[in-house]
């Protein structure tokens, strides 16, 4: 930057409007920064040692932003005095000069005039709309493209950013849209470059009705032509099918044909694959109820009165499971539990928990253990009511959860046993430690304190709660023996009596 240039700038020889402007500072940044090594005039000096460019650079600013009010006011004037429907158009114009960048931000890009034309509004009303908005520097024009004078426009002009912000979901949808058509139209409408599938759905979004968007001919013929060829192709799919069905008729009707000759041999081998398929239904009863049942029935149908057939049946009619339900990701490596209803069931491994609803199939709720590394899952036990979640670690330690919540207890129970096995009892009061090769305990979830040692001969025996969590029930030998869980101490003592059994504490 020469002494002349600033001296010139100031003297009005250059105009002063906002691009001068800033030119001068850039120049005048560089001049300062070798200012050391250029030599310039005094007044040149004075100039930059005066901080005169930094005062330059806030005018800069300064002038760009009343600029831009400048011109979001005039915008504003010019909405005004349009007839309603040229008010009608005026959005899906604008719209059309705001892109999406790719920080998310707003960015603005060109259009050709013939891209503005929509059915919203008349060719007249269009060149209307861009003349006035052209003619107040809303928008500029270079070569044959317009655009918007200033990205800050979408800011400044109130109408223009709600509009914006209205449709900041479909910028990047029509910008796709517009250049896809463009293409399609500078490629004679190959319909290779059509949309399709996810693409076309979004496409058609543009097209609702209650939209500031307003598609061109030329956008609107790609998305029509685009929802054509997916009819064809539907309606392709479609006599493909229907050829299959016929030949799969033909086909039923030439096994119906081989079936009347071989009917005996068709029998015994429909027989033998009932037979096959009833053994397999058996098999799978536990793991996968419904398919079972359904392939029990399908064994009763091929092989009529064989004894696999009518077991199958009998047996998937009368057992208790209806369904199979695990939550997805989890597999067989996970530790499970189950309240006493059976209507909840917990899943847990390393430090991961989830709750599931079995009757809804839905997992309500996930957490955390927080357990310490090292610290594996020995096994868990969920309390009748489900509220309440006992899991073993690794080293000793038995924690309680609540399932609602994921909150830990702030009772830890310290046991001796390197894999705890917990079992809760029915009101969450006591929590029954055992192990293997390890004398079982039980303890108090309030303190964390032992109340009840059991003695060694009761190692394999079955154990339970009664409801009232008042007693220990022993099963060992056919004897019952009741443990007084306040005292700590043995109760009564049942003789044999017969085939008794008693369930596991849970």
């Amino acid at each position: 930057m020469s002494p002349k240039t600033l001296s010139d700038w100031r003297s009005g020889t250059i105009p002063r409007d906002e691009e001068s402007l800033l030119k001068v500072v850039r120049a005048a940044r560089e001049h300062l920064r070798a200012k050391n090594s250029i030599p310039g005039t005094p007044e040149t000096r004075r100039l930059l040692n005066d901080g005169y460019w930094e005062r330059l650079y806030r005018n800069a600013k300064s002038a760009r932003k009343n600029a831009v009010s400048h011109v979001a006011e005039r915008a504003q004037e010019v909405y005004a005095g349009l007839d309603p429907q040229q008010q009608k158009a005026v959005p899906g114009i604008l719209l059309r000069l705001v892109a999406v960048g790719e920080d998310a931000e707003y960015a603005l890009r060109s259009a050709r005039e013939e891209e503005f034309a929509t059915d919203q509004a008349t060719e007249q009303d269009v060149q209307e709309v861009l003349q006035a908005f052209t003619k107040s520097g809303v928008l500029v024009r270079t070569g044959d493209r317009i655009m918007l004078s200033h990205v800050a426009l979408i800011q400044a002009w109130p109408d223009l950013h709600e509009w914006v912000q209205a449709e900041s979901g479909a910028l990047a949808i029509h910008q796709e849209l517009a250049d896809a058509a463009r293409s399609w139209e500078q490629l004679d409408r190959n319909g290779s470059v059509l949309f399709h599938g996810a693409m076309l759905e979004r496409a058609l979004t543009l097209t609702e009705p209650g939209r500031h968007f307003s598609l061109n001919p030329t956008e609107r013929a790609f998305v029509h032509e685009g929802t054509r060829l997916a009819v064809r192709r539907v309606r392709q799919r479609n006599l493909v099918i229907a050829v299959l069905a016929v030949l799969l008729v033909a086909a039923i009707g030439a096994g119906m044909g081989i079936f009347v000759q071989g009917r005996t041999v068709t029998r015994q081998r429909d027989r033998a694959v009932g037979i096959r398929i009833a053994n397999v239904a058996t098999t799978m009863r536990r793991t996968d109820p419904a398919t079972a049942k359904q392939l029990a029935v399908a064994a009763a149908a091929l092989a009529p009165g064989s004894h696999e057939a009518r077991n199958a049946l009998i047996t998937l009619h009368s057992q208790w499971e209806q369904y199979v339900y695990r939550p997805r990701g989890l597999d067989e490596t996970w530790k499970r539990a189950v309240d006493g209803t059976g209507h909840l069931m917990v899943y847990a491994r390393g430090d991961q928990v989830r709750v599931a609803d079995v009757d809804a199939r839905t997992v309500a709720a996930s957490f955390t253990l927080g357990a310490e590394p090292g610290q594996d899952i020995a096994d868990l036990s969920l309390s009748s009511d489900g509220r309440q979640l006992a899991v073993g670690l690794r080293g000793g330690t038995v924690g309680l959860w609540d399932t609602a919540t994921g909150r830990r207890e702030p009772t830890a129970i310290r046991t001796p046993v390197p894999w705890p096995v917990p079992r809760l009892s029915p009101k969450r009061t006591r929590v029954l430690v055992a192990s293997s090769g390890e004398a079982k305990a039980v303890w108090d979830t309030s303190s964390g304190k032992p109340v009840l040692t059991l003695p060694s001969h009761t190692d394999d025996a079955g154990t339970a709660f009664t409801p009232d969590d008042r007693y220990l029930v022993i099963a060992r030998d056919m004897t019952l023996e009741f443990w007084d869980l306040t005292t700590g101490t043995q109760g009564t003592r049942h003789p044999p009596c017969g085939s008794l059994p008693v369930r596991e504490a849970s």
